[in-house]
């Protein structure tokens, strides 16, 4: 019968894989909050989310899922806030979605600096 050695932990794993670190979900926050002033580093943040989701601990895959929550949701506001701009209505909620976002993000970063998940992960507000 061959058995079966575990390896020790190297030390050369990063930062980031830890137990209890908060580093790649703050990554993803800040890249979101940015994407208000360029609109592309949210596609970037929600790919890290997507990827970084499995191995995580459960409050992170709590940030994970309401992050990746508010990329599906900011784009399913915009498209209405388009639909309905010929009604001059879409303008207000166009313009509500970078607040929301705002909104949203300081309210994961206060959960995210205390280790735990986001009150509630399937409000549509925030």
């Amino acid at each position: 019968m061959a058995s079966t050695k575990q390896l020790p932990p190297s030390s050369s794993t990063p930062a980031v894989q830890s137990e209890g670190s908060i580093i790649v979900p703050l990554l993803v926050y800040i890249l979101y909050l940015v994407s208000l002033c360029n609109g592309v580093t949210a596609i970037i943040g929600v790919v890290i989310a997507y990827v970084y989701k499995g191995d995580a601990q459960p409050w992170q895959q709590q940030h994970y899922r309401f992050l990746i929550r508010t990329f599906w949701l900011s784009i399913l506001y915009a498209v209405i806030g388009y639909m309905f701009s010929l009604m001059l209505v879409g303008f207000l909620v166009l313009a509500l979605i970078p607040l929301w976002m705002i909104i949203r993000c300081i309210r994961g970063l206060k959960n995210l600096t205390e280790k735990r998940g986001p009150n509630n992960l399937t409000t549509w507000l925030y």
